[in-house]
């Protein structure tokens, strides 16, 4: 695999995530219910990943991270809750 496939195969998979992250802020639901904040931030994160180049995808997965982690952790703890 030449350096210019994996440049195409890494834009098309951080479109794919970017188009995904648009699409959960715009319904307004990821792994929950979203909240102003974190619809904003998967605006802006996914709109970051469909960006030319490495640099502003890194980005967008930070700014994402943001939004996803404390819903991530918040529906772990329900589980928890849920199994004791």
């Amino acid at each position: 695999m030449c350096i210019r496939d994996r440049h195409i195969a890494l834009a098309i998979s951080t479109a794919i995530i970017g188009a995904c992250l648009l699409a959960a802020a715009l319904r307004g639901y990821g792994i929950g219910k979203l909240s102003v904040i974190q619809r904003i931030l998967l605006i802006i994160g996914g709109l970051l990943l469909i960006g030319p180049g490495l640099l502003p995808p890194l980005v967008g997965i930070g700014v994402s991270a943001i939004a996803i982690i404390p819903q991530y952790l918040r529906s772990r703890q329900s589980v928890d809750a849920v199994e004791v």
